[in-house]
């Protein structure tokens, strides 16, 4: 039994107590995440990926915050039962496994029943009497003792032992007999009808398979839940029916619904897993609707906080989906950065990763799809705006430098000519004319200054790889309307384009070009950003496509940060100013990554290399491997060839993430260093999104 130290420190010392749990939490290996007191949800981002560590507890546990325990396979399988209705609460012994491990409250104790498990994370609610019982795993978090429950009341253990450690089959088959068993029990009808409740469900339990000590149990746990003084004669009944069966003069589930509702006995043999063909009445068919399912919206929490007044302020003024702003505003901050620097995700490994993604927005027509993306592409645009203007004046230093290239040019020219004539003013002393010679070969034509670029709209792959040798970063192909871009690959004279961005894909490829006029173009530093709009008309036959083993070549798996999200539900009139300082704080941002030296901001590169690297700060680290490990398991099991190549891709999609808002946040103003635990889990929940 593992003891519980702050048991024993005075109530009076509440925050101290806190902390210190926190601590012991740790040493059990138990995940915690830090609560606002009285509260039951933790507000920091991407919560279900931190793992906090001995020395920052302090700063997380200053004031006796609530603590959060995380559930599943962060803890180690620790899995909470979380008993919601008194009945289950008062039911939870006559169906669950012993555990070492309880607490609750006041005024409901006894609520939480510990186990080491697999069990999946579900939810036993219904409509009318809201959450019976909560089974609590991975991607879930539970308040600990001696946290502040939201009714003031405090948080304790009841046993502060071991969970239990129960085979996931055992504890499902417990759970949904509690959930049941305690619906049934609200419900058990008023003195007069109990016994005919009893026969019914005696009935339809052993309709449906149970045995007769099964069957007697549960009822005689409804009718004790219920309050029903003769609780030993209502399980009798079972004895009764089980006489009476073979005539055939029982009742079951039809005559239990007219007894205490059709809906709550639908949903107890849900629960149960019983479903009787013969004694099921089957609603009215329903016309089948095409319609898509509902998908969770970008939450704001997630999006990097310089950027985040700007992108709701744009989202709101638009009253379009913030995911088509937050997407597009991502990918072009990763395209400023490119090739400058990339990430190795792993501490040893010099698997490299640049921030080179592909992106973009799917809507019907009229979903402000182009407003949305010409805002987040003004930042590209006044960057392109000035280095066209500074290109300008750098030209014309550089005309006058080619004039007076060609005036000495003419100079010496004339020279040799007198030399080799052996003519010469009577001032002057003869020219040398291997003198001359030498200085005409010095003489070095002035080469044009490279003009900045950042984005193209179109251009041949010839002229991109001249502009990409210019631009080693790389550069963003904007297009408001991607399928313009698409079809030009499908032409049969195009399929070079196609390879060609392809292998420009993760940013690091090399491509060379061959033709007469041009000649030879090597490019080393292929890396190139798409970002732009479809509609899903014109998508489907780009996913039909994908699902043809010899025209599927990974192209539309590429496109990581592809958003669809439900349109908004209603419309009003919105007329206000933009927020002029949020904008320009963006623009700033942008600026500054264009310019900025990475290796002055904790960056490194190893000898022989072109690119700078970052690594994940150790909290980070541990976040991408459990984030990572939980992905290829996923791909392990996922049985869609098009699902799990679009999910393999994810590999490097969350570490680019990662780097970008770790970068944002740096020429915002923070400090540099490996990245974040904040970036890292703010990728993984975008990843998750």
């Amino acid at each position: 039994m593992t003891r519980l130290f702050y048991n024993s420190i005075p109530c009076n010392e509440h925050d101290d107590q806190v902390l210190q749990a926190a601590y012991e939490y740790l040493q059990r290996d138990w995940k915690i995440v830090p609560i606002p007191k009285g509260s039951k949800a933790p507000i920091i981002p991407g919560w279900q990926n931190i793992r906090l560590i001995e020395e920052e507890l302090p700063g997380y546990f200053p004031q006796g915050q609530n603590v959060g325990v995380l559930q599943g396979e962060p803890s180690g399988g620790l899995t909470d039962f979380d008993l919601d209705s008194l009945e289950a609460v008062d039911l939870a012994e006559w169906f669950l496994p012993p555990t070492g491990a309880r607490f609750g409250r006041p005024g409901k104790p006894l609520s939480h029943w510990l186990y080491v498990t697999d069990i999946k994370t579900r939810k036993f609610e219904t409509k009318a009497d809201g959450m019976i019982l909560e089974t609590r795993s991975t991607g879930c978090q539970t308040v600990f003792p001696p946290s502040t429950h939201p009714s003031g009341e405090l948080i304790s253990w009841h046993d502060a032992g071991e969970p239990a450690q129960v085979e996931a089959v055992e504890l499902k088959t417990s759970a949904c007999r509690l959930a049941a068993a305690a619906l049934l029990a609200r419900h058990w009808s008023a003195e007069g009808s109990r016994q005919n409740v009893a026969l019914a469900l005696s009935g339809a339990l052993l309709r449906a398979g149970w045995s007769v000590n099964d069957a007697k149990y549960f009822i005689k746990a409804v009718a004790h839940a219920a309050g029903d003084e003769e609780a030993d004669k209502r399980a009798d009944t079972v004895d009764n029916t089980a006489r009476n069966q073979d005539t055939g003069k029982t009742t079951g589930w039809r005559s239990l619904g007219e007894l205490i509702g059709a809906d709550v006995v639908s949903k107890a043999r849900e629960w149960l897993g019983i479903l009787d063909f013969a004694d099921y009445e089957w609603p009215d068919p329903e016309p089948i609707q095409n319609k898509l399912l509902p998908v969770d919206q970008l939450p704001s929490g997630i999006i990097p906080e310089p950027f985040r007044p700007w992108l709701e302020d744009v989202a709101y003024r638009m009253q379009c989906p913030v995911d088509f702003v937050a997407v597009g505003a991502i990918v072009a901050a990763g395209a400023i950065i490119g090739a400058g620097c990339g990430i190795r995700p792993k501490q040893k490994d010099d698997w490299p990763v640049v921030p080179n993604l592909w992106g973009g927005i799917i809507a019907r027509p009229s979903m402000m799809k182009t407003p949305a993306l010409k805002e987040v592409m003004n930042p590209i645009d006044r960057l392109e705006i000035e280095a066209k203007k500074e290109h300008e004046e750098l030209m014309g230093f550089h005309n006058a430098d080619v004039e007076e290239f060609k005036a000495k040019k003419k100079a010496l020219v004339s020279e040799m000519e007198q030399a080799a004539k052996g003519k010469h003013k009577k001032s002057e002393t003869p020219s040398n004319m291997d003198d001359v010679k030498a200085r005409y070969a010095a003489l070095e034509e002035p080469k044009p200054p490279t003009r900045q670029r950042y984005r193209t709209n179109d251009s041949t792959i010839e002229k991109l790889a001249e502009l990409l040798n210019e631009n080693p970063r790389g550069l963003l192909l904007f297009r408001d309307e991607l399928v313009g871009l698409l079809v030009s690959w499908d032409r049969e004279d195009r399929q070079t384009d196609r390879a060609f961005y392809l292998e420009a894909w993760n940013g690091q490829g090399a491509f060379t070009t061959d033709r007469i006029g041009r000649g030879t173009i090597d490019t080393q530093n292929l890396c190139i950003s798409i970002l732009g709009g479809i509609q899903p008309s014109k998508l489907t036959g780009y996913l039909y496509q994908a699902n043809d083993d010899l025209k599927n070549d990974g192209l539309l798996q590429r496109f990581q940060l592809l958003v669809y999200p439900d349109e908004p539900a209603n419309w009003s009139l919105i007329d206000e100013y933009p927020d002029i300082e949020a904008k320009n704080r963006a623009y700033e941002i942008f600026k500054r990554l264009s310019e900025i030296n990475f290796l002055e901001y904790g960056a490194e590169i190893s000898i022989g290399e072109k690119i700078s690297y970052y690594h994940f700060s150790p909290e980070a680290q541990e976040i991408f491997n459990d984030w990572l490990t939980e992905l290829q398991t996923k791909l392990q099991t996922e049985e869609s060839p098009l699902i799990v190549e679009h999910l393999s891709k994810y590999r490097s999609l969350m570490p680019s993430l990662a780097l970008i808002f770790h970068l944002i946040n740096i020429a915002d103003g923070q400090a540099g260093g490996p990245v974040s635990s904040l970036a890292g889990g703010q990728a993984a929940a975008w990843c998750d999104i």
